[in-house]
């Protein structure tokens, strides 16, 4: 019995210590709970201080971005301002710039269109005169073949008439009172001199036989300049020494050009 209620009370002793064990554990954690809310409520102040801090900061900077956005916002518009007015200037400019260039182009085709028409009136004054000039070869030919007139007065004719017409250019009704007054002047030749004439004339017909633009670089103005030197043929051309078509055709007319027209003309003449 002794033992047991010493167990017993041994036994209460350990319950009682461990009791009190619960009881400073229980305590210990009270006051460790209590530090901890203290200490997370701290540290949530801070973190809400210290966000708040950076809130103000980052609005701040939103501030001062939008501040120069509406800076920048209006130097822009200022310069797209200065820019359209600035393209209307120039916009106007060159619209006055058109328009006078415009005028002084207008003004300057006018000039060259009637620098043209006189240049074309000039043609066809001088084309109407040479026609003029063939009309009248042509009739001193069939008077001289006809016999109607001597070979050698129808040439002093035809001279007087060209001398007159260079020294002072004749009307239409001029040219016809002249050539009027030298067929007047015809003087009627007998047989001998009519087979004189018709000898001597045979050479104007050559023309008709042979075409001196068949020689490449002959045009008709050089062909007209070699029939009124007497050269009609191709015999005749080839037979023509360079130095002389020189002086017929010109001193800017090369030899060496002049003796390649020769033996064309020289094939040319065997063909006919």
């Amino acid at each position: 019995m002794g033992r047991l209620a010493d167990n017993m009370l041994e036994l209460k002793q350990k319950i009682d210590s461990s009791h009190n064990q619960r009881i400073d554990l229980i305590n210990n954690l009270q006051q460790d709970r209590k530090n901890l809310s203290v200490s997370v409520e701290d540290t949530l102040n801070d973190n809400n201080h210290q966000r708040m801090s950076e809130f103000n900061k980052v609005m701040g900077g939103i501030k001062d971005t939008i501040k120069d956005v509406r800076n920048d916002t209006m130097k822009r518009t200022e310069y797209i301002s200065d820019m359209r007015k600035n393209i209307n200037i120039q916009r106007d400019q060159l619209r006055k710039d058109l328009k006078q260039n415009s005028q002084k182009e207008l003004s300057e085709r006018k000039k060259y269109l009637a620098d043209l028409q006189q240049s074309v009136l000039k043609i066809r004054n001088d084309t109407q005169a040479a026609q003029k000039e063939i009309q009248d070869d042509l009739s001193l030919i069939r008077s001289v073949w006809s016999g109607k007139k001597s070979l050698q007065n129808a040439m002093d004719a035809d001279t007087k008439v060209k001398k007159k017409a260079v020294s002072q250019p004749l009307k239409k009704k001029d040219l016809e009172t002249e050539s009027s007054t030298a067929n007047n002047n015809d003087i009627k030749p007998d047989s001998k001199t009519s087979e004189s004439n018709n000898d001597q004339i045979k050479h104007f017909y050559k023309a008709d036989k042979d075409d001196l633009t068949q020689i490449i670089g002959i045009g008709y103005e050089r062909q007209r300049l070699l029939n009124n030197s007497g050269v009609f043929t191709f015999k005749q051309f080839a037979q023509t020494s360079a130095d002389t078509l020189s002086e017929i055709l010109g001193k800017h007319t090369g030899l060496n050009e002049i003796n390649k027209w020769i033996k064309s003309a020289i094939e040319l003449a065997k063909t006919v």
